[in-house]
């Protein structure tokens, strides 16, 4: 994968966590791919569906970014997740080049680690 690729991609993800600390639904919804955008519907309904069901993606304590891997338009990236309890978690993004040579984000797995952080 290209430099420029992994840096475009480590941006958006990190934007899109940069986004939810804020508050800023909007923001955190253009980074969604428009397969999710059509799922979800409305850049509130993204929103609350991260803060019920992702909640560690919402607010994470700290965040590690591992080097994305993929090609041919699309990535994956593994990022390490603290919760406020000092828990971790691997989220895996999914992520795809759009026709206007951006990237965005297609999903994320989220899965609780079986270390803790003390």
């Amino acid at each position: 994968m290209p430099p420029k690729d992994e840096k475009q991609i480590l941006r958006v993800v990190r934007s899109q966590l940069d986004a939810f600390a804020h508050g800023d639904a909007a923001k955190a919804f253009s980074y969604a791919a428009p397969n999710i955008r059509r799922q979800v519907g409305t850049a509130e309904q993204f929103m609350e569906m991260v803060r019920t069901q992702y909640e560690v993606v919402y607010r994470p304590a700290s965040a590690t970014f591992l080097r994305p891997s993929g090609q041919a338009g699309e990535a994956v990236l593994h990022v390490q997740l603290t919760d406020e309890d000092g828990d971790l978690w691997t989220a895996v993004y999914t992520l795809q080049k759009q026709k206007n040579k951006s990237w965005r984000i297609t999903g994320c797995a989220l899965s609780p680690n079986a270390v803790t952080m003390v």
